[in-house]
């Protein structure tokens, strides 16, 4: 069916089936009680009681450098105390605006004038199965079901919505304001997740690979918004410069950079096999080989 002829019940229809499909998958999720780093982040957090204590994490904690993360946690303190529920449902409303933001960038990529021609009847429901996918594999569910992995989800979401405002910026009628919505989300997401230091760089081959045949084309048309999104790095190193978490990634268990090194080149790869077959998950794979 073509999108045209689809008409404005099947414009809701696809977003409806990914909300449904993440409520269906998750709705259980939502009495998990605190476990692991919860309680150094949200339990035991004095930082997250006020908005002042925001921005003076203690340096060791999960929400430390992370600012956006915080702030959500004191939000949902704010609003349920320490009512775990409360924090699973905003984990899982992250999640969910998550995958329609990936359903948003698959259909707008499919009707590209590079992959029109071969998609344009089916891009909306083809985008609707990835994102579908997306919010039910398996590999997503510590993201969502462990509350500190919130700093994963958050910056998940700042993430997608980066690429998603570059993608309309690509529309002359609104390129500017869209261009600003993309250096404003690429922020926000530096003040969640190291991680987030890539997207200037995801946008930038986005372009190269479906929009440009070359790259100096593509840097001569959006120039402007390649400096706003890489000038986001000052923010990330503005959250770092006060030095690392000694407690973070095993630094303090006296696991040396070698071995630490060799284990991140296994699981890498687990972590690939894991994205075909998700099975045999867990959340600690034990010490160090």
């Amino acid at each position: 069916m073509h999108e045209a002829a689809s008409g404005p019940r099947m414009r809701y229809a696809y977003p409806g089936l990914i909300v449904a499909a993440a409520i269906a998958c998750f709705s259980n999720s939502l009495a998990g009680p605190f476990v692991f780093d919860d309680q150094t982040a949200i339990v035991a957090n004095p930082g997250i009681r006020t908005l002042a204590g925001v921005l003076t994490q203690d340096r060791n904690r999960p929400t430390s450098g992370r600012p956006l993360v915080a702030l959500s946690f004191a939000a949902n303190y704010r609003i349920v105390g320490l009512d775990v529920r409360g924090y699973h449902v905003a984990n899982v409303a992250v999640h969910l605006c998550t995958a329609l933001l990936l359903f948003g960038i698959a259909r707008r990529t499919l009707l590209l004038p590079r992959l029109r021609d071969a998609f344009a009847d089916r891009a909306a429901p083809l985008a609707c199965a990835i994102a579908v996918l997306w919010t039910v594999h398996p590999l997503t569910t510590e993201a969502v079901d462990y509350i500190t992995q919130r700093t994963e989800s958050l910056m998940g979401l700042m993430f997608l919505s980066t690429l998603y405002a570059s993608i309309r910026a690509l529309d002359r009628a609104t390129h500017a304001r869209w261009q600003a919505a993309a250096v404003v989300a690429a922020a926000l997401g530096m003040a969640c997740k190291e991680s987030m230091v890539v997207v200037p760089a995801v946008v930038v081959l986005y372009d190269r690979t479906f929009v440009f045949d070359d790259l100096r084309t593509a840097v001569r048309d959006r120039w402007r918004l390649y400096a706003g999104l890489f000038a986001t790095w000052g923010v990330l190193i503005y959250l770092v410069a006060p030095g690392p978490r000694s407690g973070s990634v095993g630094s303090s268990t006296g696991v040396g950079t070698w071995m630490y090194l060799v284990n991140q080149a296994v699981m890498i790869v687990r972590y690939l096999r894991l994205t075909v077959w998700p099975a045999d998950l867990v959340l600690n794979s034990g010490r160090p080989a």
